[in-house]
């Protein structure tokens, strides 16, 4: 129903009127705090705050009317607001100016609180709160990082002190009717209506709603709310963003708690689609085809609560800015929150907890929360869908092609949020290292060997010393001095000893009992949590890295230049191998990005990184098929409060260039065939992660770059294996193996004594060979047959397990009979790796 009220005539300011604000100055506070509930505004003296709110009660006592009472008589009514009435004359409104403390300059905000709507305070929030509490438990807080609140008169208003509501609620996007309705049926009293020019906040201060509109260029820029919620936080109160077409179904207000994260939110897909790992496939990489991904639902932007957290206003403070450059979509927003920095792109690295999804979702039961716009094309919909397109390397390459190549992108050019602070173990000007009476034989490792409180470290046991001896080579060349060996057993730590390696003998055992590569790579959490304890933080490599640059170099006048930022509490290197495999991509509307590598990345000495490698070194002690990796990425990218991972780590996290901190898939496959990059470009590491021939691929690398031998990386397939594999495991037609079987007394005599008793590869029982072709191994099955070349006599082939293998008779008669032993050598194609196969 339509609402008029009456309009008085124009009042001139007289000496009377001036009188009377005089007299306004020295009236009673039972009346001044009717009109203005608490006299203090966010200044920089308490002194000015209360010179500016009596000011503001003067000038209302002139300026402004009783307000007409129709507006919360009429709260759920269809409102139809005047147009254009009379500026100020019909506004029975208090308003506030006070500067803003944002870093950008806002000039005068302004908030617009009708006394009707602040006089309702104790009907709207008498009920108590409600039970929609988020998964898991909340972290404790450092107050440091928290926005001191200062008093504000009308948020004081609208968040009395005996009020049960968290938070101020901020609806934006959509007509201001919509944004007006969306604001009533919410039944919150700490509402605001967040409006973008003058025309839009006269409808809300006729409707009785209160709004906020900021002055000068920032009102345009508010469409969003982002300029809003800025100014909320700022004055150390909780920002809860709602577009207009968010559904309430009760106080949203009531029904929120702090769980801790800096920003929580609700997911697309809400149970439908869970943050998971996805495996890939690269078919023309052969037996290192596979890649790990995980994809993240995104993060809804129509409904946000951002707490009053350093980190929360440096990402807010962004969003607001001009300089930002969202598209509008969830993808965008969800980057912002919970993808990793990289390059120039900076994140502010807040923490992120997922709300209750039975209140909080497309049909929740306090708020029905839509899905926004995605930057999904609709169509790659495979789970290989970015292998099949062509690579983008736009964005590393713009960075390793400066001057400075794969040193740090300055300070200044880069974009996006300021990253919040990193929270020390250690005081950076006190005492180090710490917590020595825990850890003394580290302490007296990390006190010869740390430079800048940073080591690189890696782990490894006796069953590698080759690699490992690569492993050092490849350091000592580069000149990197500050490295630890972490011996997990005595023949280790003598190893070192004898080659006056610096090491840190700590024996562990896995879960499995074994000493094998995976087993051994989890139980690095457990040394990393003893290393960041003591205040040192942690390059860590695996051993089948080869070095070429020194990561911790920072001489500007170098061509070494620092390659670690130091800006988040975890920087990895990625498996990726270009810019949306590595920096995420969208794909069925959510966000993917490929795994980060477990065997490479840097820690800080941070109680956030102390808190996930405790976490990780938990799931690797208690979960028995779990990849060390797969925590890794799971721990970082979505575990944000998920009932059975209580423990929250909250880290923030930077992905590494790939040109410079290389994976093996990209240098072998697209590095050495980029003219802009090969053969000049060095790159600060190459981890030989994806091929399985590492240690002869790392005396190639080692070879090209350290030794000058043009080329040497070129004797390697960008797949497995070396050139002239390919020649290697080419097979006659099966018709002609069946009928050389057939015919053949070698392979007669195989298939008998095969089934007598199984033959042995490399010592492993279990060789079963048949007349058809097929074989049986003691791992899974494949085919065999004879190379019917003359050149090839007495020669076989056994293909399993994705190898091919070319085996030489060396031992027994081939000719009659069967010999009481056959003997061979088995080459495999990919890599020459011989090894002896057994039938007695």
């Amino acid at each position: 129903m339509a609402v008029t009220r009456s309009v008085r005539p124009r009042r001139s300011i007289t000496r009377s009127a001036l009188r009377l604000v005089g007299l306004a100055l020295v009236a009673s506070v039972a009346y001044r705090r009717l009109l203005l509930p608490a006299q203090h505004v966010a200044s920089d003296s308490a002194q000015r705050g209360r010179d500016i709110a009596t000011m503001a009660n003067a000038a209302a006592q002139v300026r402004h009317r009783t307000h007409d009472t129709y507006a919360h008589a009429n709260a759920n009514a269809n409102v139809v607001v005047a147009e254009k009435e009379e500026k100020e004359e019909t506004e029975d409104v208090v308003r506030e100016a006070t500067p803003t403390t944002s870093s950008s300059e806002h000039g005068h905000d302004e908030i617009s609180v009708p006394n009707a709507w602040s006089a309702s305070a104790s009907t709207r929030v008498a009920r108590a709160r409600g039970t929609c509490a988020p998964p898991g438990e909340a972290k404790a807080r450092d107050a440091g990082d928290a926005v001191e609140a200062t008093p504000c008169a009308h948020l004081d208003a609208l968040l009395s002190k005996d009020s049960l509501e968290h938070g101020v609620l901020i609806i934006t996007e959509g007509d201001v009717n919509d944004r007006i309705q969306t604001a009533r049926e919410s039944k919150a009293h700490a509402v605001i209506v967040a409006v973008v020019n003058e025309e839009e906040r006269r409808a809300c201060d006729a409707a009785g709603v209160p709004s906020h509109l900021p002055r000068g260029a920032d009102g345009a820029r508010n469409t969003r709310g982002y300029v809003t919620a800025s100014w909320v936080l700022h004055r150390g109160r909780a920002a809860v963003l709602a577009s207009s077409k968010v559904q309430f179904k009760s106080n949203p207000l009531l029904e929120l708690a702090d769980d801790g994260a800096d920003v929580s939110g609700t997911i697309g897909g809400d149970g439908h689609k869970r943050a998971r790992v996805q495996g890939m496939a690269d078919p023309a990489m052969g037996w290192s085809q596979y890649a790990q991904s995980m994809v993240i639902p995104l993060i809804r932007s129509a409904f946000v609560v951002f707490r009053p957290m350093r980190s929360t206003l440096s990402l807010v403070d962004w969003l607001a800015s001009e300089d930002a450059d969202l598209d509008g979509t969830d993808d965008a927003f969800t980057d912002e929150i919970l993808m990793p920095a990289h390059d120039a792109r900076q994140r502010a690295g807040v923490s992120f907890r997922l709300m209750n999804s039975e209140c909080f979702a497309e049909n929740g039961a306090v708020a029905s929360v839509p899905d926004g716009s995605t930057q999904w094309d609709g169509n790659t919909t495979h789970e290989n869908s970015v292998i099949a397109q062509t690579p983008n390397f736009s964005s590393a390459k713009a960075t390793v092609l400066r001057k400075e190549k794969c040193g740090i992108v300055d300070e200044s050019t880069r974009v996006g949020p300021k990253p919040r602070a990193l929270r020390y173990i250690a005081d950076p000007n006190g005492e180090y290292p710490v917590n020595c009476d825990k850890f003394s034989d580290l302490c007296d490792v990390v006190k010869r060997v740390a430079r800048n409180r940073e080591v690189v470290a890696a782990v490894s046991n006796k069953n590698i010393f080759y690699m490992l001896g690569l492993f050092i080579e490849g350091l000592k060349k580069t000149k990197i001095e500050n490295y630890i060996i972490v011996a997990l057993d005595a023949e280790t730590a003598t190893w070192c000893k004898e080659r006056d390696v610096p090491y840190y003998h700590r024996e562990l055992q896995s879960i499995t009992g074994t000493t094998d590569n995976h087993a051994t790579s989890g139980l690095k959490f457990r040394i990393l949590n003893e290393f960041v304890s003591t205040g040192t933080s942690v390059l860590l490599s695996d051993v089948d890295v080869v070095w070429m640059q020194d990561p911790f170099a920072d001489d500007p006048k170098s061509s070494n230049q620092r390659l670690i930022y130091r800006d988040a509490d975890i920087e990895g290197m990625t498996d990726g191998w270009d810019d949306p495999s590595a920096y995420g991509f969208s794909w069925n509307r959510q966000r993917r990005l490929v795994a980060r590598n477990s065997g490479l990345f840097f820690v800080a000495a941070t109680h956030n990184t102390q808190t996930m490698m405790q976490r990780l070194a938990e799931r690797m002690a208690t979960e028995k098929n779990t990849w060390d990796q797969t925590a890794y990425n799971e721990e970082q990218v979505y575990l944000w409060g998920q009932p059975k991972h209580e423990a929250y780590s909250g880290v923030s996290q930077r992905v590494m260039n790939y040109m410079c901190f290389m994976n093996s898939k990209y240098f072998f496959r697209f590095m050495r065939f980029d003219e802009d990059l090969y053969p000049t470009h060095r790159a600060a590491s190459v981890h030989v992660n994806y091929h399985p021939e590492k240690p002869d691929r790392m005396v190639s690398i080692i070879a090209q770059y350290w030794k000058d031998e043009k080329d040497a990386i070129d004797v390697w397939n960008w797949g497995e294996g070396r050139k002239g594999a390919k020649e290697c495991a080419q097979r006659p037609p099966d018709a002609d193996v069946l009928k050389s079987i057939a015919s053949s007394p070698l392979a007669q005599a195989l298939i008998t004594k095969s089934k007598a008793k199984p033959g042995t590869w490399s010592g492993n029982a279990g060789m079963v060979l048949r007349a058809d072709g097929t074989l049986t191994t003691p791992w899974n099955t494949g085919k065999w047959g004879l190379l019917t070349l003359a050149r090839t006599k007495n020669t076989l082939f056994m293909d399993f397990g994705g190898a091919h293998h070319i085996l030489t008779l060396t031992r027994g008669e081939a000719s009659s009979g069967v010999s009481e032993t056959y003997a061979f050598t088995s080459r495999r194609c990919t890599d020459n790796n011989e090894v002896h196969v057994l039938f007695d």
